[in-house]
């Protein structure tokens, strides 16, 4: 099957597998340059302040494992174009971060 009066003679099942391996690779460019990129730093900083963690150290392991969990998510919804798995996937890998810089960050201001 070709789309009608394109005068393409390539079937549609190659043009959507082509469709497909974009939006996988657009997808894991943005997993590294944007996820990676903020949480890597985040987990860091945790560690660094971690003698200092008592109360939260439970909750920012959670977020810390969490994340790439998140992620993953957003790829699967990514590939399977599902936009509102994928936003709430990357809200909530986004939560994550935030909560570990929040932690890591008021551990040194308070140590």
């Amino acid at each position: 099957m070709t789309p009608a009066g394109s005068g393409d003679t390539t079937p549609l099942v190659v043009l959507r597998i082509g469709a497909c391996r974009f939006s996988i690779k657009r997808c894991h460019q943005h997993l590294v340059t944007e996820s990676f990129t903020l949480h890597a730093p985040a987990c860091q900083l945790v560690l660094i302040a971690a003698p200092t963690l008592t109360t939260t150290a439970g909750l920012s392991a959670i977020a810390a494992w969490l994340h790439p969990l998140l992620r993953l998510g957003y790829i699967s919804a990514y590939v399977a174009n599902v936009p509102p798995l994928r936003s709430l996937c990357w809200a909530g890998a986004i939560l994550c971060t935030g909560l570990l810089y929040s932690e890591g960050l008021r551990s040194l201001l308070r140590g």
